[in-house]
């Protein structure tokens, strides 16, 4: 009487890993998704099937993953960027120079209108005096402004 052949046992998820070109945790992964673990051939097969449905590949998750990791470094770096006061955001610049903008436009326009009659009958030294003495003024409210906004920027919270 001869004797049915044992029955092979399936592979421990360390043969399977080292067949498949997975890690162990990879494999056990997979394995809760349903891939049969009967037999590494199983195994190759099942996982060709869900890369024919159209399901993400494995080397595409790797790319995606390593796509996400160098995301996440570009983060991290602007970020320092911005603690070490290397990089403003965008928000602030564009704040910051409307606010300067807002400025220049009304001293400019304060100018034009208050000047006129004050020059009116002066020589033309004296009014190259006063326009000068205007042009100071507003680039002295320009300083300010920009000495405002280093504060803000090294201080957010002293808006």
């Amino acid at each position: 009487m001869s004797k049915a052949p044992a029955p092979t046992s399936a592979p421990t998820l360390q043969t399977l890993a080292a067949g498949l070109g997975l890690t162990i945790r990879r494999v056990s992964q997979l394995k809760t998704l349903g891939m049969d673990c009967s037999s590494l051939a199983s195994a190759q097969e099942w996982r060709k099937r869900k890369s024919a449905s159209g399901e993400i590949s494995v080397d595409e998750l790797r790319k995606a993953r390593f796509h996400l990791i160098e995301e996440q470094r570009r983060k991290i770096e602007i970020e320092n960027s911005v603690r070490r006061r290397e990089f403003v955001p965008a928000g602030q610049a564009e704040e910051f120079g409307a606010a300067v903008g807002f400025v220049m436009k009304s001293m400019l326009l304060r100018m034009a209108n208050d000047l006129p009659p004050t020059l009116e009958g002066l020589t033309a030294v004296t009014i190259g005096v006063k326009l000068r003495e205007a042009s100071d003024k507003i680039l002295a409210t320009f300083a300010d402004e920009l000495r405002r906004f280093a504060t803000v920027t090294q201080n957010p919270d002293q808006k």
